[in-house]
């Protein structure tokens, strides 16, 4: 019994240091509200791409899918939730309807999107622009919530939703 209880700690604080990390790295998960993800996909059209920079627990991605998408591709460095997405959506990746990266969203192929939806940080918003418009095709979408890129303006503004044309 002591051997299970040291291992459930050492496990627990190890998902406390990896939390912590990512929290300085600029993802924590805060779910996105369902009223929120239903506006971003507005724009989302059947048989196109669709890529959740910070997937968290699924919901953009699995919204995304009722809308008839080619794909829906999710990056998310927090293997709980990784783990967690991936039970949760395995019918939709069995299909070959989404795929999900345990990677950074800094090593993310954007290059296949219509739509990269994101919630990131403020201080790292400008960087992940400026990786999105080297590689998104002219046309597409990128979507932050909540934090606004400083860099332009965007091209449609929704309440905390701000969309831009690439």
């Amino acid at each position: 019994m002591f051997f299970i209880t040291e291992i459930i700690g050492i496990v627990g604080a190890l998902y406390l240091l990896v939390t912590v990390y990512l929290v300085f790295r600029g993802s924590n998960f805060i779910p996105t509200p369902q009223s929120v993800i239903n506006e971003a996909l507005l724009l989302l059209k059947p048989n196109q791409t669709f890529i959740d920079l910070g997937f968290g627990n699924g919901e953009v991605l699995e919204t995304a899918v009722g809308k008839h998408v080619k794909q829906a591709i999710g990056y998310e460095l927090d293997f709980l939730r990784f783990f967690y997405t991936y039970v949760r959506l395995f019918p939709y990746i069995n299909r070959g309807t989404v795929q999900l990266n345990y990677t950074s969203i800094w090593n993310a192929d954007l290059s296949k999107a219509d739509i990269v939806y994101t919630f990131f940080t403020s201080y790292h918003i400008d960087e992940l622009y400026q990786k999105a418009k080297h590689e998104m095709k002219k046309g597409s979408w990128f979507i932050s919530y909540i934090h606004q890129v400083t860099l332009v303006k965007p091209t449609k503004q929704s309440g905390n939703l701000f969309f831009y044309r690439m």
